[in-house]
């Protein structure tokens, strides 16, 4: 390991490492140089291929050619500089994989489809540009879509392993709270899919005026509107027409968890909602302090504005000092386990990862306890 990282940091071979008799200054500076990386070395892990996440739902993997499959995020005229890192770590293991990395700004989006996709608040807009540009490639038989502060820490997985079969559209629960989570979701390239997008995106026109939590939470009463119509939903539906904070929201968010009453399937399996837990290809890194464990895919809220800044969402670069996404590390059909340079002091096992987010479930499920009693005297 140190003599590959000597190779790596300054191109020297093992053999100078031989001891001299006579102390000289150019065995001063190879002295130092030895100690420096060795520091530098101290700092990097290489993780052994990982297992493949465990949740039984998911055991069934599908055959899909990684050309057929795209990752996809959206933005909406900013820097590149705010997302760096997520940005380069998906297109790296893109490129790794032989998956489509599609990274589009609104600026750039055909005329065409922003006169079809004229919603006002972006974070609609989007989805219904996501379904144009999946019209618009055939070829592509599933898309990721996620926000474009989610980037790739492990990049042993593999996207296909979290479509599971017969599924149109996978959703996944956030893990702190009760909600579903609308900045990423797995996508069959199918009219289905397409056709729920637009109607979610939609949504827009019948937002409450209160504080309706813009797509994020349109797409409880998405659920309830187009998968479950069955429902009882007067009381739900009133409660978020007259929320006018963020904890009204969330009682909005518990009284729609009590109406779907622990389902995760919907529309016979057509839509699916990943539970609680570590069973969806990411989470929000900052759970565990940007600590990782095998199991883990990709990281959510990797923004430059809240990198080690003391605010909520805070989060440091599990990678090792000076480590790039370059071509030694990106190039196509690399070999598992795919070995990219971390900080070791982020790499924790299984179970330090399990604990962390199990003491955050229960908070969340504490928390949806105490609105239900509240929402009782509504």
């Amino acid at each position: 390991m140190l003599s590959q990282c000597l190779q790596t940091v300054y191109g020297l071979k093992t053999n100078v490492l031989r001891p001299k008799p006579r102390l000289t200054l150019q065995n001063a500076v190879l002295f130092l140089a030895i100690v420096f990386c060795a520091l530098i070395c101290a700092s990097m892990v290489i993780v052994p291929y990982p297992p493949a996440a465990n949740e039984p739902e998911l055991s069934s993997i599908l055959l899909v050619d990684h050309k057929n499959i795209a990752v996809l995020a959206i933005t909406n005229n900013i820097s590149l500089n705010a997302y760096q890192l997520a940005i380069n770590s998906t297109r790296c293991y893109a490129q790794i994989h032989g998956y489509r990395n599609l990274f589009v700004d609104m600026a750039d989006v055909e005329n065409s489809i922003l006169e079809r996709c004229n919603h006002t608040d972006f974070m609609f807009r989007r989805h219904c540009v996501t379904a144009r540009l999946a019209e618009r490639h055939p070829e592509l038989q599933f898309i990721l879509f996620i926000d474009a502060d989610m980037g790739v820490v492990n990049p042993n997985h593999l996207i296909e392993d979290y479509i599971p079969e017969n599924a149109e559209i996978v959703f996944y629960d956030r893990i702190f709270n009760s909600e579903i989570a609308a900045g990423s979701y797995l996508f069959r390239n199918s009219n289905y899919s397409r056709n729920f997008l637009d109607f979610w995106a939609d949504y827009e026109s019948k937002l409450p005026a209160g504080e309706h939590g813009s797509d994020n939470g349109a797409i409880h009463s998405v659920f309830l509107d187009r998968l479950r119509p069955d429902l009882n939903k007067e009381k739900c539906q009133r409660i978020w027409k007259n929320s006018k904070t963020y904890d009204h929201l969330f009682n909005f968010v518990a009284c729609f968890r009590w109406l779907i009453d622990g389902a995760s399937e919907f529309d016979s399996g057509r839509v699916r909602l990943l539970k609680k837990g570590r069973n969806s290809w990411v989470r929000d890194g900052w759970l565990t302090g940007s600590k990782w464990s095998p199991r883990d895919f990709m990281f959510h809220g990797w923004q430059a504005k809240r990198q080690e800044k003391p605010i909520f969402g805070s989060w440091t670069s599990p990678f090792a000092h000076g480590f790039r996404f370059d071509d030694e590390f990106c190039s196509e059909g690399s070999k598992a386990p795919i070995r990219w340079g971390y900080n070791s002091s982020f790499v924790q096992t299984e179970a330090q990862t399990d604990a962390a987010i199990d003491s955050m479930i229960r908070n969340a499920k504490n928390d949806y306890s105490a609105r239900l009693k509240r929402i009782q005297k509504l």
